[in-house]
């Protein structure tokens, strides 16, 4: 199974793709989507699209897993992000999508919901046996989601064949 990670945003959208099971899975790749902070927004969240079009034509992702968003006080921000999810819903709608909150994703994949950016890279540098220096807490979240999204996956299949 091909599953797609993304911490989505229009300045920075990171993303990781992950192929294999739970048990046994492979990163593909990961990194992050950066858009220049002088550009107008439609400019920002053309190059989001033409990014994402290009990582479901190259890796033909089955299942994308993304954070469920809140509502907070900055709603110039907020509706920038929603505009961006709106985007990689559109991008990805033969996808399976899966919608977690990142607590529930972090307390299921890495064991506490509540941990800090420097605790999730620590275990996702673990669980990959790797060491990602210089690399974006956007690619560490999404690493996280796409690892959260391949468990969900699996036990949904499993679940429906009972």
């Amino acid at each position: 199974m091909v599953v797609l990670g993304l911490d989505i945003g229009y300045d920075r959208c990171g993303f990781a793709i992950l192929s294999g099971t739970s048990r046994k899975n492979e990163l593909v790749t990961a990194g992050v989507i950066l858009t220049d902070k002088k550009l107008p927004i439609q400019k920002r969240l053309r190059i989001l699209k033409e990014d994402l079009i290009s990582i479901d034509k190259q890796y033909k992702p089955e299942v994308m897993c993304i954070e469920k968003l809140f509502f907070n006080r900055r709603n110039t921000v907020f509706e920038k992000i929603c505009m961006s999810k709106g985007i990689a819903f559109e991008i990805f709608c033969d996808t399976t999508i899966i919608e977690v909150e990142p607590k529930k994703a972090k307390k299921d994949v890495l064991g506490d919901g509540n941990i800090d950016k420097k605790q999730v890279k620590f275990l996702v540098a673990k669980l990959f046996n790797t060491n990602f220096d210089n690399v974006p807490d956007d690619t560490y979240d999404a690493i996280y989601l796409a690892l959260y999204g391949l468990q969900t996956r699996e036990l949904e299949k499993m679940y429906n064949r009972s």
